[in-house]
């Protein structure tokens, strides 16, 4: 003998959970969704700070370059009496600003690397981390 029961009149309440269910399916499927456009706009955007950087970099070394034989300059002149002892204090002042922006820029560019690696998930991958032990744990990947 078979036996079955079932409650045929529910008011609706099968088919309100069947659409709350959908709802809350559509909604999780859209913080998803937000969350990928906002990763791949942060890794846009470290990338343009990267290539950005790497241009900067490039004038600035034309700028230390440029620096370096001002210096040389006024020692020349200062050796003929044109310049003063402060003028040579100025380009060496500008020798060290110079070199202070260009690893300031490179710092930058390892900076915008590492939220790079860490945005993409792939921590463990670039710091060789995975199957290390750590204090007699193991870094699983």
């Amino acid at each position: 003998m078979l036996e079955a029961s079932s409650n045929f009149f529910q008011g609706g309440a099968v088919a309100a959970q069947v659409k709350s269910a959908s709802y809350a399916e559509e909604a999780a499927r859209s913080k998803v969704n937000t969350v990928y456009l906002d990763v791949l706009d942060q890794l846009r955007t470290t990338r343009e700070n990267i290539e950005n950087k790497q241009r900067q970099i490039q004038v600035l070394s034309e700028r230390q370059a440029t620096t370096v034989r001002i210096r040389e300059l006024y020692q020349e002149q200062y050796k003929l009496g044109t310049r003063s002892v402060l003028d040579l204090l100025n380009a060496e002042m500008a020798i060290h600003a110079a070199n202070n922006e260009l690893e300031t820029a490179r710092y930058d560019i390892y900076n915008s690397l590492v939220q790079f690696i860490q945005t993409t998930g792939r921590t463990r991958q670039a710091y060789q981390l995975n199957h290390l032990s750590i204090q007699g744990f193991e870094v699983q990947p």
